[in-house]
């Protein structure tokens, strides 16, 4: 009977190594795959924390031994579309609300098929209730004229005395941004001339000047805004 017994142990001891040997191997494998599974980041706007636009532009990286071929991007914890794999793309959040927090989520994908063992974020507060917009407008006889709460000034109409202030006597049937300023506070339309206050408390004046209603000490109009 013992001898039977050793029989038995002798030749299982093989069978065992071999088991031994080829758990061994799976464990190696499986290691081995989740090692090269792919890592990365992805920055909205270059890493901002507030945007006034849910139009934004994600900047994405990744690295992986089997190289990235694929990738992922949602706005929520679900993967449903994959895509070749870039390093900038433009993207749109989802308005839920005048401000909110919104968050960005990618996976990657290797050519072998590996794909990141968790998505990589980035949030940003978007913040629709301050996007730029008309803060105060004033209108002549056949102008208009809209000063923006970014300090920029818009004129839309009649100019044949140059009233719109944009160096021309051709009207303009939609809003024209009136130079490069961003300092303008204030805005006020006479007939056929237009005044603008800037922050720095200077006051500018342009369009018809029969009158001396630019205040320049001339008769001469002006077509574009004069201090």
């Amino acid at each position: 009977m013992i001898e039977k017994s050793r029989r038995f142990v002798s030749g299982f001891r093989p069978q065992v190594a071999c088991l031994f040997f080829a758990l061994a191997l799976l464990l190696f494998c499986t290691a081995a795959t989740v090692a090269a599974a792919p890592t990365g980041f992805v920055l909205i706007n270059d890493g901002d924390s507030y945007t006034t636009s849910a139009s934004v532009t994600l900047t994405i990286s990744a690295t992986d031994p089997l190289d990235v071929d694929q990738m992922c991007i949602s706005n929520s914890t679900t993967c449903s579309t994959w895509e070749p794999y870039q390093t900038s793309k433009p993207w749109t959040l989802p308005v839920k609300s005048a401000i909110s927090r919104r968050t960005v989520y990618v996976w990657f994908s290797d050519h072998s098929g590996n794909v990141s063992p968790r998505p990589y974020i980035d949030s940003i507060v978007l913040d629709t209730m301050t996007a730029v917009h008309y803060v105060a407008i004033a209108a002549g006889y056949g102008h208009s004229v809209g000063l923006k709460s970014d300090g920029t000034l818009w004129a839309w109409g009649e100019n044949y005395s140059g009233q719109l202030g944009d160096g021309t006597t051709i009207r303009s049937l939609m809003p024209k941004k009136i130079g490069t300023d961003n300092g303008w506070v204030a805005i006020e339309a006479g007939n056929y001339h237009t005044l603008a206050l800037k922050s720095d408390g200077t006051l500018w004046a342009w369009g018809d000047n029969d009158y001396g209603q630019l205040g320049d000490g001339t008769t001469i109009r002006s077509l574009m805004p004069k201090r």
